[in-house]
């Protein structure tokens, strides 16, 4: 017994040699391994087996240093979490934790303090959908996915944070459509978890928040929050929003019951901007997160809260009920909204209601009407979110009724519309359009009857189809204008098109117009347009017909009109120069290229001048005119011809007349007059031209062609004066007859000019005056600037009166004086005197 003691004394002093060897080399190894740990080489070794352990779910993860002692603090710097694009996703500038471990064995971990420093969050959209936040972590295997997830179990443990703490945080939200920003994120919370009973107090939560816009609003929000053992939440969040154009928002949520029936209460007073009021109860522990929610809007106005959104009044109510994240696979959602009565831009809307559901991306839109004081809409829909099928249907029995903004339109009568539209979101839509309006009133005009109707594709890039406009009984007021009917239709394709317009009953007449174009590798456009039996105003009733081809380079047209019941007749035959300019639909004229215009005018009545009143006159007479214009519009050739028969004027009856006018290098007129056989008048001229001064003259004609050679004669008829007493009746004293002969040569600045005035048998009152003849000559010396004129009076050879004149300044200097530079700018910008000069000087 004594050695069996003995042995197992050894024994015993044996294992306890043992574990105290063991305990001492498992100090010695953490002694060693803290060592090595916190040594720079250590340091970076860790770092790496981390950056490789997160990464097998996190590629982006990237680790700039690892700190700290280990057993009461630790620091990770320079945290990066990169999307899949090598993009920044998540950046922390440093992690601090300072814990105590040792309350570890009473299963009670102590965390003083975890500090997140300058935390970044950047949110950017990918291709397709979802953004780069949702693309960070890399699936689970396929193993792990399979596998359920079994339920978990609290552990019954205490983790207890002292201090939560978030230093400059911010988000930015690059998405086009959003521009959200949040900067100068401050936290101060704090944390219990015991034995799955989590308390989570918020005490302090400060950010500027930015929505698309240079407003920011200043966010305070406190929260105190339990949840028990996962299965229950208790809690009440307060938010208060500063720098609203409406003032300070506050907003208060109670949540409370288990997870899977959570209800929800929250209000919202937004002072003038309204407010907002959320019910309901939500299951989160569900894999689709069943949720049943009411939503109530009082007098809200959303302009108040963000500045650029449209001017809004509602008061609505709506209520959805589902499951599953909208628009996420299997997810289902029913809602129903009923607006109540609101205000858009000025449009008041007695009632709106909207009863619809969505399934995953299919969307079903079961009924929307729409109620307003003189509008009645319906409407259907169903699609995803790449296509749509929809279908409207709107009445208005009475527009005049109808509550549009402004009071200045002057709108009346009853409208129908129907519409349906199908197609592809940001693709091609198809559209199926008609419409009638009935008594329209609209400013001046009115309207007994109006249908339109449309067929179009390829909206809206490329939009193709027809569209139709029926009118019945038009009326304007200012000007005055009626009209029967109207029927306008187009219709186009890719690159070709047509265009139909018939109006009848216009100022007593019809008018139809035929447009048609294409763009096969070149541009033609073809016009035809019909008028027939129109009588504007004073006019006599007209009929004409233009049709005009535009192909290549050229527009070819031809113009035929004439006055029913007449031989006047006016017809025209061009081919004009054009070109297109690249985007360009309408071509312009290529003035440097010839063109050609031919003119004929036949049996014009004269009588039509006193009708429109363009001549007060006693007036007559068939009037004719022929002419010829060929060449670059910049300097064409011009050659013209107008005849008179059975002229009237005043004392003067039976006049035969005939005008040509060559324009060219020169411009050439002469005109020949006759009367019973005998002439009255004969004129011919001769002016040489520069290329240009034709279509250069300006203010200062004389400036231009005061240098050009010029020949004129103009020879008169033997004329009684008693005829000239019918066209003043101060001449009726005069008698005997007269003749007159006038030729000039020269140039204008330098002129020679003579001028012979013979008077037979002339008489004043009862002074026989006898055989009279006054003989005026204008003469330019050749090397002075002078110009001098001699006057000649004599009666039967024997001179009665001489005389002689000269001007010591040429012409040239006289026109210089009257045209200065100033004068000229003052004629074209003002086109005449000022007032004050006038009355000074009536000669001005």
């Amino acid at each position: 017994m004594a050695s069996r003691r003995g042995g197992l004394r050894r024994a015993a002093r044996i294992a306890a040699l043992g574990l105290a060897g063991a305990l001492v080399l498992v100090v010695v190894l953490v002694f060693v391994a803290l060592r090595y740990a916190r040594s720079s080489g250590g340091r970076e070794r860790l770092r790496g087996w981390v950056v490789d352990l997160v990464r097998q779910r996190l590629p982006g993860f990237q680790l700039g240093a690892i700190r700290g002692d280990y057993l009461g603090s630790l620091v990770l710097e320079d945290l990066t979490l990169r999307d899949r694009h090598g993009g920044e996703a998540i950046q922390i500038a440093a992690v601090r934790l300072h814990y105590d471990l040792t309350g570890l064995l009473r299963h009670h971990l102590r965390i003083e303090a975890l500090v997140l420093e300058r935390p970044r969050v950047v949110l950017r959209g990918v291709r397709g959908s979802g953004s780069n936040l949702g693309q960070l972590a890399l699936p689970p295997p396929a193993h792990a996915a399979a596998r359920k997830a079994e339920a978990w179990e609290w552990p019954e443990w205490t983790v207890e944070l002292k201090q939560l703490r978030i230093d400059h945080g911010s988000f930015v939200d690059q998405r086009a459509a959003s521009g959200v920003s949040v900067h100068g994120l401050s936290l101060r919370a704090a944390a219990r978890l015991n034995q799955g009973e989590l308390e989570l107090r918020i005490d302090q939560l400060r950010a500027r928040v930015r929505l698309a816009g240079p407003r920011e609003w200043e966010v305070a929000l406190k929260a105190p929050l339990r949840l028990r053992r996962g299965k229950r939440l208790d809690g009440h969040l307060s938010v208060q929003i500063a720098g609203l154009p409406a003032g300070l928002a506050r907003i208060e949520l109670v949540v409370a019951g288990a997870l899977d029936h959570l209800r929800l209460n929250t209000q919202a007073n937004l002072g003038p901007a309204g407010s907002l009021g959320l019910e309901g109860w939500v299951d989160v522990l569900s894999e689709r997160a069943r949720y049943q929610l009411g939503l109530s809007l009082h007098q809200l106005r959303p302009a108040m809260l963000v500045a650029g959104l449209p001017e809004l009044r509602l008061d609505l109510r709506a209520d959805a009920r589902g499951a599953g994240v909208p628009l996420q696979p299997n997810s289902v959602l029913a809602l129903r909204l009923e607006l109540a009565r609101g205000e858009v831009m000025g449009l008041a809307v007695d009632r709106c209601t909207l009863v619809g559901r969505l399934s995953g991306s299919r969307w079903v839109v079961e009924r929307l009407d729409l109620r307003s004081r003189g509008l009645r809409a319906h409407a259907t829909g169903r699609g995803t979110l790449e296509r749509i099928e929809a279908e409207l249907q709107a009445n208005v029995p009475d527009l005049s009724r109808l509550p549009l903004p402004g009071k200045a339109l002057d709108l009346a009568g009853a409208l129908q519309l129907h519409a349906k539209v199908s197609g592809r979101f940001g693709g091609e839509l198809t559209a199926d359009l008609g419409g009638s309006l009935r008594g329209l009133r609209l400013a001046n005009a009115r309207v007994a009857h109006l249908e339109l109707g449309a067929k179009l594709g390829g909206l809206p890039t490329q939009p193709h189809g027809r569209l139709t406009l029926t009118a019945r009984a038009l009326r304007w007021a200012d000007p005055p204008l009626h009209l029967d009917h109207l029927r306008a239709t187009v219709e186009g394709r890719r690159r070709e098109g047509r265009a139909d317009l018939v109006a009848r009953g216009l100022l007593g007449g019809s008018a139809a117009v035929h447009a048609a174009w294409r763009d096969h590798g070149s541009q033609q456009a073809r016009l035809v347009a019909t008028v027939d039996g129109l009588q504007p105003a004073k006019w006599p009733r007209l009929s004409a017909r233009l049709v005009a081809v535009a192909q290549r380079r050229w527009i070819q047209a031809s113009l035929i009109a004439r006055l029913p019941g007449t031989a006047s007749r006016l017809q025209v035959e061009a081919a004009l120069p054009i070109t297109f300019t690249p985007g360009a639909f309408v071509p312009v004229l290529a003035a440097r290229r010839s063109a050609r215009v031919e003119a004929q005018l036949a049996a014009l009545d004269l009588h039509l001048l006193r009708r429109l009143g363009l001549s007060t006159a006693p007036v007559g007479g068939r009037l004719g005119l022929r002419a010829r214009l060929e060449g670059p519009l910049t300097g064409p050739r011009l050659n013209a011809e107008v005849e008179l028969q059975d002229g009237r004027f005043a004392a003067f009856a039976g006049v035969k007349a005939r005008a040509a006018v060559t324009l060219d290098d020169r411009l050439s007129l002469e005109v020949d007059a006759t009367q019973g056989g005998s002439r009255l008048l004969h004129l011919r001229g001769d002016l040489e031209l520069a290329s240009t001064d034709a279509l250069k003259l300006g203010v200062d004609p004389l400036g231009r062609l005061g240098h050009a050679p010029l020949q004129l004669r103009l020879e008169s008829g033997r004329v009684a004066l008693q005829q000239l007493a019918k066209l003043d009746p101060s001449l009726a004293r005069l008698g005997g007859h007269a003749r007159l002969v006038l030729s000039a040569g020269g140039q204008l600045f330098r002129p020679r000019g003579d001028l012979e005035l013979l008077l037979e048998r002339g008489r004043l009152d009862r002074l026989q005056l006898g055989d009279l003849r006054l003989a005026v000559q204008l003469r330019s010396a050749p090397t002075t600037a002078s110009t001098a004129a001699t006057l000649l009076l004599e009666r039967g050879g024997r001179a009665l009166l001489r005389g002689r004149g000269s001007l010591a300044r040429s012409v040239e200097a006289l026109n210089s004086t009257l045209h200065r530079p100033r004068c000229e700018d003052f004629l074209a910008t003002t086109g005449g005197w000022p007032r004050s000069r006038a009355a000074r000087s009536p000669a001005g």
